[in-house]
């Protein structure tokens, strides 16, 4: 694919929007190979997740309007190739959407702060430092009321009551 960009990590897919040059905008083309790429890791059941990232600064722009626009006049709807995914309305993509966001939410919020940090940090100022960020904060962490908590519902195997502190 010219556009979108697959690897496999274990069982995770990466698919990458690759056109930064024209800002990540999406052509006809560029559809199709994101519909090929959602649908390849759909009917592949050894994949577990697929993370969508983009190639460049910009994450998109959004449509490629002169292109698109012509085409989706023409056709009068966006119609993609048979038995492949539309990358975008898809009931499935967002309902697991939102089945990762809940496991994601039930987690400990100052862990999920912290992680997101430590992201922040290490696309602004590298490994080296969020690595070391990382480590101060889950000492930090361990010490908070929510880190005895998360120690304490593990050991009596229930579910953590986390109240960010």
């Amino acid at each position: 694919m010219e556009y979108i960009s697959t690897e496999i990590r274990d069982k995770i897919i990466l698919i990458g929007l690759n056109r930064p040059a024209q800002n990540n905008a999406f052509n006809i083309q560029m559809l199709m190979e994101l519909s090929k790429a959602i649908t390849d890791y759909e009917e592949n059941d050894s994949l577990r997740c697929a993370v969508l990232f983009a190639h460049g600064k910009h994450f998109t722009v959004g449509l490629q309007l002169d292109e698109v626009r012509e085409w989706i006049l023409q056709n009068n709807k966006i119609e993609y190739p048979e038995g492949q995914i539309d990358p975008f309305k898809a009931d499935h993509l967002l309902d697991r959407s939102i089945q990762i966001a809940k496991t994601i939410s039930e987690n400990a919020p100052l862990g999920i702060r912290a992680t997101l940090e430590n992201a922040y940090t290490y696309l602004e100022k590298g490994e080296s430092v969020a690595s070391q960020t990382i480590q101060e904060r889950v000492i930090q962490l361990m010490r908070s009321e929510d880190g005895s908590e998360g120690t304490k519902s593990f050991l009596e195997k229930r579910k953590a009551n986390f109240q960010g502190k």
